[in-house]
């Protein structure tokens, strides 16, 4: 069990795009619940539903056509690096991810875990990542012969004007990618990678540690996990999600101190404490040292 999050490379390309076509980008930003500034922040990842929330709010803010254009865009303009089919089956809510080949086709398969909403949209966007992954993944550059959706609303699917040239077939048990066959194009096998509950919850925080002072229940709500569920896995991974937050606290005070110069007290008010004395007992239980202490050695 783990929450679904994303690479945080994709999401800034995504945001880049929309920051230039979509005039209330920042009001969609707010309502999505994303962090904000994200280019700055040293976290990694970012939580799933608000990203996928937020492509839904795009795509009620444009024109069918353009939303299309716009989930081209910006996974044509994401690293390919930052597009691998492991790390997108180990991180993304996906229940399944199947590469298939038969004499005549090859097809990826991928199902949302059944807690995500299903809708044309998160399909599109679905479709348009593993598309570019699974190209990356065999090394070569392949045009899709078919598309089938899960999603059946039709009229839905007409309005966000995809390719016609391709087919697409509605109502499907799984969202499909189809490719013709090459006699020298073989299907290497997809590593999902490890990652504990506890990991999980650090990367789901880790964007808005500075930036907003997220609680169990904000957590909840933008995992899409109950607050129960999350203290019943970290219990059984040995950890809290006090002291996950208080740890992922520390490293953002430990990197403002020395980087920004910023006083003790501004860094508390920051970060939520009630007071210095606060964040100075959660400082000292983390690193075994006082703030001021720590910063002295690390000025040396």
């Amino acid at each position: 069990m783990r929450l679904p999050t994303i690479d945080k490379r994709i999401v800034l390309s995504y945001l880049k795009q929309l920051k230039l076509c979509c005039g209330s980008y920042d009001q969609l930003v707010d309502k999505a619940g994303m962090p904000f500034s994200l280019e700055t922040t040293p976290a990694l990842h970012v939580p799933f539903l608000p990203f996928s929330k937020l492509l839904h709010l795009a795509k009620l803010e444009m024109q069918g056509a353009d939303f299309t254009q716009y989930l081209i865009h910006s996974v044509n303009a994401v690293p390919r690096e930052a597009i691998n089919l492991g790390d997108l089956y180990g991180r993304l809510p996906l229940s399944h991810l199947q590469l298939s080949k038969t004499e005549s086709s090859m097809s990826l398969q991928a199902q949302l875990i059944e807690s995500v909403e299903l809708s044309v949209e998160s399909e599109l966007s679905l479709i348009t990542l593993l598309h570019a992954s699974f190209n990356a993944h065999v090394g070569t550059t392949l045009e899709p012969i078919s598309y089938h959706l899960q999603s059946t609303s039709s009229q839905e699917l007409d309005q966000l004007k995809i390719r016609n040239d391709i087919p697409q077939y509605m109502g499907a048990k799984a969202t499909t990618i189809e490719y013709s066959v090459y006699a020298d194009t073989e299907l290497p096998p997809i590593t999902e990678s490890e990652q504990s509950f506890t990991e999980s919850v650090r990367q789901s925080l880790a964007p808005y540690i500075g930036r907003q002072d997220i609680s169990l229940e904000n957590l909840a709500e933008i995992s899409g996990m109950s607050r129960r569920t999350i203290q019943r896995y970290l219990q059984s991974d040995g950890s809290t999600f006090r002291g996950i937050k208080e740890q992922l606290n520390i490293e953002f005070a430990k990197r403002v101190l020395v980087d920004r110069n910023v006083s003790i007290a501004d860094v508390a008010i920051h970060l939520g404490y009630s007071d210095s004395a606060q964040f100075i007992r959660a400082f000292k239980r983390v690193t075994r040292s006082p703030p001021k202490q720590w910063l002295k050695e690390q000025l040396r």
